[in-house]
């Protein structure tokens, strides 16, 4: 049929073509350039409204440089933040970012701390999909220093001391308290600190995406955190099933995760 031949007749929107150059002449339309500091900020009375702020964010693609632009979130909101090229990105810098109240959450672990679990809880309102990204070695550290202070915690709260956040979480087994996260990736993970990543798994019951690809952890050593996932739709292991010595025992812990699809 004809409508077959001819390709869709779909062309840019007038809106996509003028971010599109914007973006690639941010010094020349929208932003004053600091050669000094190297760094992007919107010139004076600019207001984005957040259907383009949010078209751009996502065209930009974000390094350290391009912060300013999104320092105001009244000025430049940033919905979804792809921070996957600041190989640098430390606690203060999430924390000053995450004022977005983002949905869509892309970090490396390079220069982070443990701390970065806390930050993501405290702006985890409106959090829907989380990708944590890093070297194995690296989220083995913060998992040590996270787990001495869950110990602490869940100690001194059942010593009586004053209920905090941080007690009420960690003595509920959760790590991670997002409870609107519906999408996570973690290609981080190995078998030493596979028991965290279960801890993990328990305190997100509205996830319905999982991405473990290029974990070094076998699928049963996870088995409470993949089965308390009453919503799990999707469940990617891309050369994760190659690490388990019991591909027969690891296919029944996934049968035992109804809801995949």
């Amino acid at each position: 049929m004809a409508s077959n031949v001819w390709p869709p007749n779909d062309p840019e929107t007038l809106s996509t073509i003028c971010l599109s150059y914007c973006v690639k002449n941010l010094h020349q339309t929208i932003c004053d350039y600091d050669s000094e500091t190297d760094s992007y900020r919107l010139k004076s009375g600019i207001v984005l409204p957040s259907s383009v702020s949010n078209e751009l964010s996502c065209m930009i693609p974000i390094q350290r440089q391009h912060f300013g632009i999104f320092s105001d979130p009244e000025l430049c909101l940033c919905k979804r933040m792809n921070l996957g090229l600041v190989s640098d990105l430390t606690d203060d810098d999430l924390t000053c970012l995450l004022a977005h109240r983002p949905i869509e959450l892309r970090i490396p672990l390079a220069q982070l701390t443990y701390n970065f679990i806390h930050i993501i809880n405290r702006h985890s309102d409106s959090l829907r999909s989380l990708s944590i990204l890093g070297s194995q070695r690296i989220f083995l550290e913060l998992c040590h220093l996270l787990q001495e202070e869950i110990t602490c915690n869940v100690r001194k709260a059942a010593q009586g001391s004053p209920e905090t956040t941080g007690n009420r979480v960690f003595g509920r087994n959760c790590i991670l308290s997002c409870p609107k996260i519906c999408s996570l990736t973690m290609n981080c993970v190995n078998q030493f600190s596979s028991d965290i990543l279960g801890t993990i798994l328990c305190g997100l019951p509205s996830l319905t995406k999982l991405d473990l690809s290029d974990c070094d952890i076998k699928v049963e050593d996870i088995e409470d955190g993949l089965v308390s996932l009453k919503c799990l739709q999707i469940l990617r292991l891309h050369n994760v099933l190659l690490v388990s010595n019991d591909i027969k025992r690891c296919f029944s812990v996934l049968a035992k995760i109804t809801s995949l699809r």
